[in-house]
């Protein structure tokens, strides 16, 4: 509120001795303008105070609300639906086969090698796998430290190309 010395002021034009514009409505006299709108702001923030309740009643419905989530979070716990352990332990049957039917092929291959590596050991030949990029001058350099030896390993050769996992058996 605007006075001066216990004399209302004018918010808009600076008019004093006008009406209080607080408890009634007023029109200033000097600038026309209508204070009403004051009143109202004032009644308005006066509203819209938060009105505090006492401490137990916080307490009382802090508690309520506290055990209104409990409740439902139990409830929907033992209401949820539980995954069935059927299919899992069909997939987990599903995935142990073929771990042992893998497991089956590794060893089939591993005697396979054991028995081609026996084969050459027996006959004195030297088993050899091709990686990348290898030719017959790269093998010889390899196996004998000269690229002189390329003839007996084309010699060995079941195909005229080399691919990376092919297997030569060189003599002695």
């Amino acid at each position: 509120m605007v006075k001066n010395n216990d004399q209302i002021i004018c918010p808009v034009c600076g008019k004093v001795g006008i009406k209080d514009f607080h408890q009634e409505d007023v029109v200033c006299p000097c600038c026309g303008t209508d204070l009403s709108i004051y009143r109202m702001l004032r009644d308005v923030n006066n509203a819209s105070q938060p009105i505090v309740p006492s401490g137990a009643k916080i307490w009382k419905i802090t508690t309520a609300a506290l055990a209104a989530v409990v409740l439902t979070g139990a409830s929907y716990l033992m209401l949820c639906e539980k995954p069935s352990k059927k299919t899992d332990s069909s997939e987990l049957s599903i995935l142990r086969d073929s771990i042992n039917t893998l497991k089956k092929e590794i060893e089939l291959t591993k005697q396979n090698v054991h028995t081609s590596h026996v084969q050459s050991a027996e006959t004195g030949d030297t088993l050899y796998v091709v990686r990348k990029n290898d030719s017959p001058c790269k093998i010889s350099r390899k196996l004998f430290g000269t690229e002189s030896r390329y003839k007996e390993i084309e010699e060995a050769m079941k195909k005229p190309l080399l691919k990376p996992g092919d297997t030569l058996i060189l003599k002695k």
